[in-house]
């Protein structure tokens, strides 16, 4: 579903219309086939030994008062964060999410090529007692390769958010956590990348 066409004079949906839409949204896993979201993973996951890090993708076929909202990136309205981490496919696919906590407000906004550096970064800078076993051009390469199969590195047509807090109990609460997700409006596809460690 194409999220770019926005009809900038419709009316905001009231509340009860993206919640009775929520439920006419379908949301479909997409199975990780993709060598380069597999190597961020492993490089993420050797390096934060005592944690770990989780990715998984979804296509958003949003109904109506869904798609007014998503199409103008206001993931932060209408509890459709909290909405689209505890359906079931999505707490299926990403058992991480199982137990959300209020710190899920923590969710902002990031510019996609900023958060396209602090990937890179986080690749490179590794967890607390193990750091990345490449060069700087290596994790920009691993990171690039992300964001190749996130969004064709259509940046200015992905919508990006990131929270630094422990949102769900599988984050370790020390100074590890992090969290992206991406959004491309272009086919309709969520990425979280979920990441922690501790000492």
């Amino acid at each position: 579903m194409d999220f770019r066409d926005i009809d900038w004079q419709s009316d905001c949906p009231d509340p009860i219309a993206v919640a009775s839409d929520w439920d006419r949204t379908v949301i479909t896993p997409i199975r990780q086939t993709d060598e380069k979201i597999r190597s961020v993973v492993r490089a993420l996951v050797s390096t934060h030994v005592n944690g770990g890090a989780k990715i998984a993708q979804f296509e958003i076929d949003a109904a109506p008062a869904v798609r007014w909202a998503l199409s103008r990136n206001r993931w932060n309205e209408f509890d459709l964060l909290g909405r689209f981490f505890r359906h079931t496919l999505v707490k299926e696919i990403l058992p991480p999410v199982e137990r959300i906590k209020p710190t899920i407000c923590a969710f902002q906004m990031e510019g996609t090529l900023t958060a396209f550096g602090r990937l890179a970064d986080w690749i490179r800078e590794g967890g607390a007692y193990r750091k990345f076993n490449g060069s700087d051009e290596a994790a920009l390469k691993l990171a690039t390769g992300l964001m190749e199969s996130v969004c064709e590195k259509r940046f200015s047509e992905t919508n990006t958010w990131v929270n630094w807090m422990p949102w769900t109990d599988w984050f370790l609460d020390v100074a590890w956590d992090g969290t992206f997700l991406w959004f491309d409006t272009r086919r309709g596809i969520a990425t979280v990348l979920m990441v922690t460690d501790t000492d």
